[in-house]
């Protein structure tokens, strides 16, 4: 929000050529947004500590991820080819939005091996193949 925020005040050019010619890739990259917040903040009011509930908003929170990383991997090709009027295609465009989705992948297992605590710490612990140590914070 902060980003387009910006755009409209500083570069209301770029942000009339970069929002209706990357249509295509911001739409998804919004309903990610809201899809994966909706998961997080929707998590904790399970009704009745309902299983099920809770695996449903781990996969919006999932599936929300993948949408945002992969579009704004495809947003930075359409950026960073020069054209930000229309939405990179060809396999640039594949492959730039997979290394943007493996660095967020990266960031969140080294998030989680800082943050968590218990099972989830171990999981993410043993996914990173170096140790990791456990924050003196805690």
């Amino acid at each position: 929000m902060a980003t387009a925020g910006v755009l409209v005040g500083c570069f209301p050019e770029l942000e009339g050529e970069l929002l209706s010619g990357q249509f295509v890739v911001v739409v998804p990259l919004l309903i990610g947004w809201v899809v994966r917040d909706s998961g997080l903040w929707l998590r904790g009011r399970a009704p009745g500590g309902s299983s099920l509930w809770r695996a449903l908003c781990d996969g919006a929170v999932v599936c929300g991820s993948w949408a945002v990383a992969l579009s704004w991997g495809r947003l930075f090709t359409a950026l960073f080819s020069g054209s930000p009027q229309a939405p990179a295609p060809g396999p640039a465009a594949v492959l730039t939005a997979l290394a943007v989705a493996a660095c967020f992948a990266v960031h969140g297992l080294g998030f989680a091996t800082v943050r968590l605590t218990g099972a989830p710490y171990e999981r993410a612990r043993q996914r990173w193949a170096a140790p990791v140590p456990r924050s003196p914070l805690r």
